[in-house]
């Protein structure tokens, strides 16, 4: 049987290196890690959560939130959504996204995270997206 090993934080609480381990990599999951409701205590307030990608994958990139995209076109977002993804964000794959964004934008454009929060005054989830244009991710 292993020993138990702990880390010690910078206020001197000893942790257990595990439960530091788990914390760290739940915490990454968060867009704002100081906000952190969750879906199964906050079901209709939650606090965005990457699906895929992660904090540092959408430094020095543009974002979006889904509710804008419809609100600003809905005709053709529904056509697009309609021809290149047909489920909801969170159950989209990258590549998917990509070809969306990129017609709707008009654009090359590559997807780097899609989050999910959910809006406390209409209690529905909403996602963003964070993308880049291509030329951008090969200078970065």
């Amino acid at each position: 049987m292993r020993g138990r090993y702990f880390i010690e934080m910078e206020d001197g609480e000893l942790v257990d290196a595990l439960d530091y381990r788990r914390r760290k990599a739940e915490s990454a999951r968060w867009v704002d890690p100081d906000r952190t409701r969750t879906k199964d205590k906050f079901p209709y307030s939650y606090d965005e959560f990457f699906v895929w990608g992660s904090r540092d994958s959408i430094q020095g990139c543009e974002a979006m939130y889904n509710d804008r995209i419809w609100e600003w076109d809905r005709a053709k977002a529904d056509a697009l959504w309609a021809k290149h993804v047909g489920c909801r964000w969170d159950q989209a794959q990258r590549r998917q996204v990509n070809a969306f964004l990129s017609e709707y934008l008009g654009k090359p454009v590559t997807s780097t995270a899609v989050a999910e929060g959910c809006n406390p005054a209409t209690q529905y989830p909403y996602w963003i997206v964070w993308y880049r244009e291509p030329e951008r991710i090969e200078k970065a």
